[in-house]
This record gives structure tokens, C-alpha cells and sequence, in this order.
């Protein structure tokens, strides 16, 4: 499944997006920002989070927004997909990652206060763009959002090397990207004055949709390849955290293994560990839970908006849903009853 064929309903607005983008970037003077500009530009990502914004505005409302309203929804989404580029430069800092898109970071290109700088950069941008829109409740809606996701990653941070828990795991995910989904959705809602039951249906479907997305995003630094990923794999193991596919991991091993599991993450040899971690958990069944998790809440993500008309709008939510997954497992998506019970 491809990007371009779920956005294909949506491209006219996707592309001004992008020029909105681009407007934003390049309304500097300096060449030294412009440049770095051009070159966060040159690798754009997939976009996910102002398509949802999009396909939530026109699933509420299909083609009847007003050309007013149409310009509020272009800035909206250029400044949603603003806030997370921001958010990628920085924790390409806090990472030290090098590697995005198969090419350097910012940070490993121009080094950190380069990158810090720009990161507060596009942000400012963002909300510039923010404060442009005449309805009153997206700028609270973005910033409570971004508050969230900044908590959320400072809550990881200060975890790092230390035991969480599967609670403590949702919390963050919750906060540092389920938080952000809620509101690229509750934007599009806003902006189209749809119904209170559509307007709770498409936060539930961001906030489900954020949290399937991110268990993939870690199992697949667990378990991807460089070259499909675009970064260097095993960013969480380097760094000390634990995503939910290491907790599975844990929790189907021995306390012997669970030491020798241990071990292995605070390793002086992160290469080596890495390669032996990866290993353990697909031989110990911790895929699978992994699996089954992430499909339960890209599930109930679709799940949630069986309320909204029928349209090639809601349909583009629900393919999105499926995308995540299939990018993370394959094309089979069937899930196991188990992790209805268990995150129900």
C-alpha cells in the first residue's frame, strides 16, 4: 500500500501544504538558514500528520468547507507538520543520531547548536503560522499538545537505565506521541465545526492510531533494516531505553535470562548486544505480543470512527491505520484475540 494512493483524495490540499511549507521556511533572507532550510526540505518524510489533519476535516465535512476555511486547514497542517519536524531535529540531538532518511541529520551535518537553534527555529515558524488561524481554539489545541509531547519525551529522557513498567510505557506514549495524533485530528475537526460525537470520534481514532504507531516505530528500531528504516536501527537500545517490545522480552524470560537481558542493554557493546537482543526476541515470541498489540490498537483506532459518513475520507483514515501496520508487520494484519482482551 502506498502513501500516494491514501492521499490521492487529498493531494490539491497536500500540495499546498507543501508550498505553505516552503513559504514558511524560506521567508528568511539569511542564505545559512535558507540552506539548512533546503536541506530539511529535500528529504520531506511521509507527511502523516497533516494528512490526518486533512482527511479529519473533509471526513467531517467532505468537499463543503468554506475557501476560508480551506486556507485555515492549509495552515493548520503546514504548522502541525512544523511542530514535528521541529521535534525530529531535536531528538536527532538528544539521540545522537546520525542518520534520517538515509542521509545526516542537521546534527550530524552542522553539529548541535546548529540544530538546537533550528529545531527552536521551525518551531517559532509553527507558530506564527498558528496565530494566523481565526479560530480560537486550534492555537490551545497545538500548544497543550506540543506541552504534551515535550513532557512526554522528558519523561523518557530521565527514565533512561531505569526499570519502567508497561504502564509507565503508555504513559509516555500517550504524552509524547498519541497527544500530538489527537490533535492533528481534533484541528481538522475544529476547523470544520463538525459534530460533538465525530468531533470525540476522530480524537479517539488519533489517539488510538498515535499509540499503534509508535510500538511499530519501536519494533521496528528493534527489528529493521537500515536502509528501509532511513536511521540507524537499535537507537533505543543505544540510548538505554525500554520501548514495549523489550518489555515483552522481559516478560517472557526467566529471571536468569531477564539478568542476562539486562546485561546485554547496558553492554559497553551496544553492536554486538544489539544483534544478540534481536535474536532473543524473535526466538522468545515477544514479535508476536508486539504485534498483537500495535494491530489491537490500529483496530480500535478504525473502530472509533464507525460513526463518521461514509466517505473516501473515513476510508483514507482507515488505510492509514492499515499502512502503519503493514509498514511495521507485512500485508497479513489478522490479530490475535489475546491482545483484545489484554489492552481492552
Amino acid at each position: 500500500m502506498e502513501l500516494q494512493t491514501i492521499y490521492h483524495p487529498i493531494k490539491d490540499e497536500m500540495r499546498r501544504v507543501e508550498d505553505e511549507l516552503a513559504r514558511s521556511l524560506f521567508k528568511t533572507r539569511h542564505y545559512g538558514v535558507e540552506r539548512v532550510s533546503h536541506y530539511l526540505l529535500e528529504s520531506p518524510g511521509k507527511r502523516i500528520r497533516p494528512a490526518l489533519c486533512i482527511l479529519s476535516a473533509k471526513a467531517s465535512l467532505g468537499n463543503r468547507l468554506s475557501p476560508e476555511r480551506g486556507k485555515e486547514l492549509i495552515k493548520a497542517a503546514a504548522a502541525i507538520e512544523l511542530i514535528h519536524l521541529a521535534s525530529l531535529v531535536h531528538d536527532d540531538v538528544i539521540d545522537q543520531a546520525h542518520l534520517r532518511h538515509n542521509r545526516p541529520t542537521i546534527n550530524a551535518r552542522w553539529k548541535e547548536d546548529v540544530s538546537i537553534a533550528f529545531g527552536d527555529y521551525i518551531n517559532s515558524l509553527a507558530f506564527e503560522l498558528i496565530a494566523e488561524c481565526s479560530i480560537p481554539d486550534i492555537p490551545q489545541c497545538l500548544s497543550a499538545a506540543t506541552r504534551l509531547m515535550c513532557e512526554g519525551e522528558l519523561l523518557q529522557v530521565l527514565k533512561r537505565e531505569d526499570t519502567v513498567s508497561e504502564e509507565e510505557y503508555f504513559l509516555v506514549v500517550k504524552k509524547k506521541t498519541a497527544s500530538f495524533f489527537v490533535a492533528c485530528c481534533r484541528c481538522g475537526s475544529l476547523i470544520s465545526e463538525t459534530r460533538r460525537h465525530i468531533s470525540e470520534a476522530l480524537k479517539d481514532y488519533g489517539f488510538n492510531f498515535g499509540i499503534a504507531f509508535q510500538i511499530i516505530d519501536d519494533y521496528l528500531d528493534l527489528t529493521g533494516a537500515e536502509e528501509a528504516l532511513g536511521k540507524d536501527p537499535g537507537q533505543d537500545i543505544k540510548t538505554g531505553e525500554l520501548t514495549l517490545p523489550l518489555l515483552k522480552l522481559q516478560g517472557l524470560l526467566s529471571e536468569p535470562q531477564k539478568k542476562d537481558l539486562e546485561n546485554l542493554l547496558y553492554s559497553g557493546n551496544k553492536k554486538d548486544a544489539f544483534s544478540q537482543i534481536k535474536h532473543l526476541f524473535f526466538s522468545s515470541g515477544a514479535a508476536l505480543k508486539t504485534r498483537e498489540a500495535a494491530v489491537f490498537f490500529a483496530d480500535s483506532a478504525k473502530a472509533g470512527i464507525t460513526t463518521l459518513p461514509d466517505s473516501r475520507y473515513k476510508e483514507g483514515l482507515h488505510l492509514l491505520a492499515d499502512y502503519i501496520i503493514e509498514r511495521g508487520f507485512g500485508a497479513d494484519q489478522s490479530a490475535a484475540g489475546e491482545a483484545r482482551t489484554m489492552y481492552s
